[in-house]
Protein backbone atom coordinates (compact mmCIF):
# COMPACT_ATOMS: atom_id res chain seq x y z
CA UNK A 1 0.00 0.00 0.00
CA UNK A 2 1.10 3.48 -0.64
CA UNK A 3 0.29 6.58 0.97
CA UNK A 4 -3.24 7.93 1.84
CA UNK A 5 -4.99 4.52 1.61
CA UNK A 6 -4.45 4.04 -2.25
CA UNK A 7 -3.51 0.49 -3.37
CA UNK A 8 -0.66 0.37 -6.16
CA UNK A 9 -3.43 -0.25 -8.86
CA UNK A 10 -5.15 2.97 -8.14
CA UNK A 11 -2.41 5.05 -7.94
CA UNK A 12 -1.12 3.85 -11.11
CA UNK A 13 -4.58 4.45 -12.95
CA UNK A 14 -4.57 8.20 -11.25
CA UNK A 15 -0.91 9.23 -11.70
CA UNK A 16 -2.15 7.63 -16.22
CA UNK A 17 -4.57 9.98 -16.05
CA UNK A 18 -2.76 12.85 -15.06
CA UNK A 19 -0.26 12.35 -17.56
CA UNK A 20 -3.28 12.20 -20.08
CA UNK A 21 -4.06 16.07 -19.13
CA UNK A 22 -0.58 17.13 -19.44
CA UNK A 23 -0.25 16.23 -22.58
CA UNK A 24 -3.15 17.26 -23.44
CA UNK A 25 -3.66 20.81 -22.23
CA UNK A 26 -7.12 21.08 -23.63
CA UNK A 27 -8.84 17.43 -23.07
CA UNK A 28 -9.95 18.66 -19.60
CA UNK A 29 -12.10 21.56 -20.59
CA UNK A 30 -13.44 19.99 -23.56
CA UNK A 31 -13.96 17.11 -21.80
CA UNK A 32 -15.57 19.04 -19.37
CA UNK A 33 -17.77 20.74 -22.21
CA UNK A 34 -18.68 17.14 -22.95
CA UNK A 35 -20.00 16.71 -19.80
CA UNK A 36 -22.09 19.51 -19.41
CA UNK A 37 -23.36 18.81 -23.02
CA UNK A 38 -24.89 15.55 -21.75
CA UNK A 39 -26.22 16.89 -18.16
CA UNK A 40 -27.84 19.50 -20.17
CA UNK A 41 -30.30 17.54 -22.67
CA UNK A 42 -32.06 16.32 -19.24
CA UNK A 43 -32.45 20.01 -17.75
CA UNK A 44 -36.21 22.10 -18.80
CA UNK A 45 -37.44 19.06 -20.44
CA UNK A 46 -40.77 20.84 -19.26
CA UNK A 47 -39.76 22.94 -22.11
CA UNK A 48 -39.43 20.71 -24.97
CA UNK A 49 -41.58 20.99 -28.51
CA UNK A 50 -44.85 19.22 -27.86
CA UNK A 51 -47.09 19.48 -31.13
CA UNK A 52 -48.95 17.78 -34.01
CA UNK A 53 -46.65 14.98 -35.06
CA UNK A 54 -45.23 14.63 -31.22
CA UNK A 55 -48.65 13.88 -30.34
CA UNK A 56 -48.95 11.65 -33.15
CA UNK A 57 -46.35 9.62 -32.83
CA UNK A 58 -46.96 9.72 -28.60
CA UNK A 59 -50.33 8.47 -29.14
CA UNK A 60 -49.45 5.74 -31.92
CA UNK A 61 -47.13 3.92 -29.87
CA UNK A 62 -49.20 4.18 -26.74
CA UNK A 63 -51.87 3.14 -28.38
CA UNK A 64 -50.27 0.22 -30.59
CA UNK A 65 -48.62 -0.98 -26.55
CA UNK A 66 -52.11 -0.34 -25.01
CA UNK A 67 -53.63 -3.02 -27.22
CA UNK A 68 -50.53 -5.71 -27.66
CA UNK A 69 -50.19 -5.34 -31.20
CA UNK A 70 -47.48 -4.22 -33.45
CA UNK A 71 -47.97 -1.35 -36.09
CA UNK A 72 -47.56 -2.46 -39.79
CA UNK A 73 -46.65 1.62 -40.43
CA UNK A 74 -45.41 4.93 -38.64
CA UNK A 75 -46.32 8.11 -39.13
CA UNK A 76 -47.27 9.53 -42.52
CA UNK A 77 -44.76 11.59 -44.10
CA UNK A 78 -45.52 15.19 -46.31
CA UNK A 79 -45.03 13.29 -49.34
CA UNK A 80 -48.34 10.76 -48.15
CA UNK A 81 -45.99 7.77 -47.97
CA UNK A 82 -45.75 5.98 -44.50
CA UNK A 83 -42.19 5.70 -42.42
CA UNK A 84 -41.14 2.56 -40.83
CA UNK A 85 -42.71 1.51 -37.50
CA UNK A 86 -39.38 1.13 -35.62
CA UNK A 87 -39.58 4.78 -34.01
CA UNK A 88 -43.14 4.04 -32.53
CA UNK A 89 -41.42 0.18 -31.38
CA UNK A 90 -38.69 1.98 -29.94
CA UNK A 91 -40.71 4.11 -27.59
CA UNK A 92 -42.11 1.84 -26.28
CA UNK A 93 -39.36 0.66 -23.12
CA UNK A 94 -40.37 4.07 -22.07
CA UNK A 95 -43.93 3.94 -22.75
CA UNK A 96 -44.21 0.61 -20.74
CA UNK A 97 -42.65 2.44 -17.36
CA UNK A 98 -44.90 5.91 -17.71
CA UNK A 99 -47.15 7.09 -20.23
CA UNK A 100 -45.48 10.88 -19.62
CA UNK A 101 -44.97 12.77 -22.99
CA UNK A 102 -41.32 14.44 -20.68
CA UNK A 103 -41.15 10.80 -19.40
CA UNK A 104 -40.58 9.52 -23.26
CA UNK A 105 -38.71 12.88 -24.14
CA UNK A 106 -36.36 11.92 -21.43
CA UNK A 107 -35.71 8.78 -23.22
CA UNK A 108 -35.09 10.15 -26.50
CA UNK A 109 -32.29 12.44 -24.43
CA UNK A 110 -31.00 9.07 -22.87
CA UNK A 111 -30.77 7.60 -25.95
CA UNK A 112 -28.88 10.54 -27.49
CA UNK A 113 -26.62 10.84 -24.41
CA UNK A 114 -25.61 7.53 -24.96
CA UNK A 115 -25.33 7.86 -28.71
CA UNK A 116 -22.53 11.05 -27.91
CA UNK A 117 -20.55 8.81 -25.37
CA UNK A 118 -20.47 6.27 -28.38
CA UNK A 119 -19.14 8.46 -30.68
CA UNK A 120 -16.19 9.65 -27.98
CA UNK A 121 -15.62 5.82 -27.93
CA UNK A 122 -16.01 5.23 -31.68
CA UNK A 123 -13.43 8.36 -32.28
CA UNK A 124 -11.04 7.15 -29.70
CA UNK A 125 -11.00 3.39 -31.41
CA UNK A 126 -10.57 4.63 -35.01
CA UNK A 127 -8.55 8.18 -34.09
CA UNK A 128 -6.23 9.48 -31.70
CA UNK A 129 -7.89 10.90 -28.07
CA UNK A 130 -7.24 14.23 -28.89
CA UNK A 131 -9.72 13.86 -31.88
CA UNK A 132 -12.09 12.29 -30.30
CA UNK A 133 -12.53 14.41 -27.19
CA UNK A 134 -12.91 17.73 -29.63
CA UNK A 135 -15.30 15.68 -32.37
CA UNK A 136 -17.50 14.87 -29.51
CA UNK A 137 -17.02 18.37 -27.76
CA UNK A 138 -18.40 19.72 -30.53
CA UNK A 139 -21.17 17.31 -30.89
CA UNK A 140 -22.49 17.58 -27.27
CA UNK A 141 -22.13 21.59 -27.58
CA UNK A 142 -24.22 21.81 -30.59
CA UNK A 143 -27.37 23.86 -30.77
CA UNK A 144 -29.40 22.09 -33.24
CA UNK A 145 -28.14 18.74 -31.70
CA UNK A 146 -29.16 19.93 -28.12
CA UNK A 147 -32.67 20.82 -29.56
CA UNK A 148 -33.17 18.26 -32.05
CA UNK A 149 -32.27 15.45 -29.00
CA UNK A 150 -35.19 17.00 -26.92
CA UNK A 151 -38.08 16.13 -29.10
CA UNK A 152 -40.63 12.72 -29.87
CA UNK A 153 -39.55 12.67 -33.67
CA UNK A 154 -38.33 9.75 -35.37
CA UNK A 155 -35.17 12.05 -36.98
CA UNK A 156 -34.25 12.51 -33.30
CA UNK A 157 -32.79 9.38 -33.08
CA UNK A 158 -30.56 8.97 -36.22
CA UNK A 159 -27.54 10.29 -34.47
CA UNK A 160 -27.03 7.07 -31.83
CA UNK A 161 -28.00 4.28 -34.02
CA UNK A 162 -25.44 6.06 -36.86
CA UNK A 163 -22.82 5.88 -34.18
CA UNK A 164 -24.25 2.48 -33.23
CA UNK A 165 -23.38 1.34 -37.05
CA UNK A 166 -20.03 2.77 -37.06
Amino acid sequence: RLRRGFTRIEYNVSMRILQFFRENILAAPLSLAIVIGVIMRFLGLDAMEFKGDEFKAFALAAGHLQHFSLPQVGLQSSTGLFNPPFFLVLLWPALLIKTDPLFVTSWIVLLNAVGIVGLLCFLRRIGNTSLAISTTAIIATSPWLFIFSRKIWAQDVLFPFLVLIG
